[in-house]
């Protein structure tokens, strides 16, 4: 019986036989890299590198440990942040592989220099687009408290009045011109971002300073503040002006919402960082605003500047830290001020990544 065209076997497809890799087109490829290259082998010696990297270091440093490399090429600084610095001060991004089936390590270094500088001056850009934004702002929220502060002044010096009504008068006076320099410390906080002083401070000393600004007006409103450090020694880098003030604003902002309790509580509660939180016995957020709090100039009170919680979230991230009210409060507001300490080890050093096989 024929076979029909249904049972006939199909025509089998040519044999794929992969292509064969080339060694020698390989390395071809990694000469030829835009970015560095460094091969390490299982003793942390350079074993090869690419005329990237020997641009970016000056030298060859084949044959040499990668971590003697490091001491004489990289030059750590407060900044760094995800980038290296060279010792001429370009930063470098670098990423690890290993290497399979051998013991080793490859890293690739780009130079990111000049994109680092671009997206900072991207960034100033952006701070001065905002800053004449706040301008108009700021104008207007100062408008109407200069008003009566050269009312209260003209009341003054127009005719004389009796003790009591000149002293009544003053008080006024003094409390609208505080309230004026409270806008525009606020105001020059929040511009310099990230163009502070820098000093390390223990957290200690960034109490006392908080506790010397607050115990005055604190005492004069009747409110308790509780401070409890659980941090130890902790040493930060950062302005102590500027973190000091953060954290004076979130007191003073649950002082404003009606608080008659405030507690700074200090804690380590990840590697190398700190977690620093205002609570308070407050009426609490309420949720239509809780998405809106850190906006300049946004605010819930009739008096309120708009300026003091975004000036906490400028400090924390020119810090490298992070600010955020956080939920699940049944009463009252707990605000979180998350900052990176100095013994900590945000950043990995180029010398420390793990080799294959060093156990680590």
């Amino acid at each position: 019986m024929p076979v029909t065209s249904a049972h006939r076997s199909a025509p089998r497809a040519p044999t794929q036989t992969p292509p064969v890799s080339d060694p020698g087109r390989c390395a071809s490829v990694i000469e030829a890299l835009p970015g560095g290259v460094v091969v390490l082998n299982g003793l942390g010696i350079v074993e090869a590198c690419n005329p990237a990297a020997r641009a970016l270091f000056g030298e060859d440093p084949t044959g040499s440990l990668w971590r003697d490399a490091v001491r004489r090429h990289f030059r750590p600084r407060a900044d760094d942040g995800p980038d290296l610095s060279l010792a001429d001060g370009r930063r470098v991004q670098i990423a690890t592989g290993a290497i399979r089936g051998a013991p080793g390590q490859v890293l690739l270094l780009q130079d990111v220099t000049a994109l680092r500088a671009v997206q900072a001056r991207l960034a100033q850009l952006e701070r001065l687009s905002a800053m004449g934004e706040m301008a108009a702002q700021l104008a207007h929220q100062i408008r109407t408290p200069l008003a009566s502060a050269i009312l209260y002044a003209g009341t003054l010096g127009e005719r004389p009045a009796p003790g009591a009504d000149r002293s009544r008068q003053a008080g006024r006076l003094l409390q609208v011109l505080r309230h004026l320099e409270a806008l525009v410390r606020d105001m020059l906080l929040f511009a310099h971002r990230g163009a502070f002083e820098v000093e390390e401070l223990t957290l200690d000393d960034l109490l006392g300073a908080v506790r010397d600004q607050l115990s005055a007006r604190l005492e004069a409103r009747g409110v308790g503040l509780v401070i409890a450090q659980e941090a130890g020694a902790a040493v930060l880098r950062g302005s102590r002006q500027a973190l000091a003030a953060a954290l004076v604003n979130l007191v003073d902002n649950a002082c404003e919402a009606g608080a008659d309790r405030v507690e700074l509580g200090c804690s380590r509660w990840a590697p190398g960082r700190i977690a620093l939180e205002v609570a308070d016995n407050g009426p609490g957020v309420p949720d239509q605003a809780r998405g809106r709090l850190f906006e300049p100039f946004f605010t819930t009170r009739s008096g309120g500047t708009g300026l003091g919680l975004a000036v906490v979230r400028a400090v924390a991230e020119a810090h490298r830290g992070n600010v955020e009210l956080l939920s699940g409060v049944e009463r009252g507001a707990r605000f979180r001020l998350d900052l990176p300490l100095l013994d900590g080890r945000p950043t990995a050093r180029p010398d420390t990544a793990p080799r294959p096989g060093d156990g680590r």
